[in-house]
């Protein structure tokens, strides 16, 4: 499979990261391909990364570094909120986030709300170990719809965390979550306290490929809520740095630090194999120069989305139409 932004040549993949940069795999074992009806999905071993996921050619996880990712997005959220009972995760299909979130004894009911039924078929297949039977929890709904649907019909009691945990912004199914009209409705079904965390694509090279990119996502968040902490981490199988927003419209989120990351670790009994006060304090303290970046980017848009999809969708039509493959 051949297009403008991955390779896969049998067990070779190979990501542009950057006009000029790939990010290549070549893996020892092919586990699973599959073609769904929204994305490809594989699973291959690899002797150093262990496990990876890959959805449309870009790696999603390893089972190496996984947890890095997964406590970083999910525990600051879940430590600024004082009691998080009620959680959505929007995407996590492979249960990382999901097992994460069910540490806390508070939580009273996750709804994981994943489009693709297969994904999580597939995870729960060959990736058991991220999940770890979290999806057998009764404290757990699967719901596989759109995540915007989802949200946009919920008429239940507010949400105390939204965790959105999704693919790159390079369909409306995803981009569409990153606009300015759906930070709002999400912010409309949280809680008082209620708190959001993002996964913001990566600092350094979301620019490059994306034009809804990790500077106007935060940027659209910021419109949106009241307090805003930005944080960036290197996840090695990613082959980059990411970025991971937390929003809340309740003064919780801007009380946290790392004394009270550590307190509440212990107080609520989380055990964290990588995420630490030390961690959050490091990851959250962010070059000057991102925050510039930050402050020139605008808000996206439903109606920039819309039109970058398009765009982009035209472009592959006219790269399958050159190549004769169909991507």
């Amino acid at each position: 499979m051949l297009t403008q932004d991955f390779l896969i040549l049998g067990r070779i993949s190979i990501e542009q990261l950057a006009p000029n940069y790939i990010h290549a795999y070549s893996f020892t074992k092919t586990l699973c391909v599959e073609r769904t009806e929204y994305q490809l999905v594989e699973v291959y071993e690899h002797p150093a990364f262990g496990k990876v996921l890959i959805l449309d050619g870009k790696p999603q996880l390893s089972t190496l570094d996984e947890h890095i990712y997964h406590e970083i997005l999910t525990h600051p959220a879940m430590l600024a909120h004082p009691n998080p009972r009620r959680i959505a995760i929007l995407g996590g299909g492979d249960g990382g986030v999901l097992r994460e979130v069910l540490k806390y004894n508070s939580v009273v009911e996750v709804y994981l709300v994943d489009i693709d039924k297969m994904v999580v078929d597939i995870c729960r297949r060959y990736l058991d170990e991220i999940s770890r039977g979290t999806f057998n929890d009764p404290r757990v709904k699967l719901v596989y719809m759109d995540a915007y649907r989802f949200i946009e019909d919920w008429s239940g009691e507010p949400f105390d965390v939204i965790i959105m945990d999704l693919t790159d912004p390079v369909s409306l199914i995803s981009a569409g979550l990153y606009t300015y009209e759906s930070f709002k409705m999400i912010s409309s079904k949280l809680s008082k306290d209620g708190i959001l965390s993002v996964q913001s694509e990566s600092p350094t090279f979301s620019k490059y490929i994306f034009q809804v990119h990790f500077y106007n996502i935060v940027a659209t968040i910021k419109s949106v809520f009241k307090y805003v902490i930005v944080a960036r981490e290197y996840i090695p199988c990613f082959g980059s740095d990411w970025g991971f927003t937390y929003a809340s419209n309740g003064g919780y989120l801007a009380g946290l630090n790392d004394e009270i990351i550590d307190l509440e670790l212990k107080r609520r009994n989380i055990t964290t194999r990588y995420f630490t006060g030390r961690v959050f304090e490091a990851i959250t303290r962010i070059p000057e120069v991102l925050d510039e970046e930050i402050a020139k980017s605008k808000p996206v848009y439903r109606r920039d989305a819309e039109r970058y999809v398009e765009e982009r969708g035209r472009r592959l039509k006219e790269l399958e139409n050159l190549i004769g493959i169909k991507v």
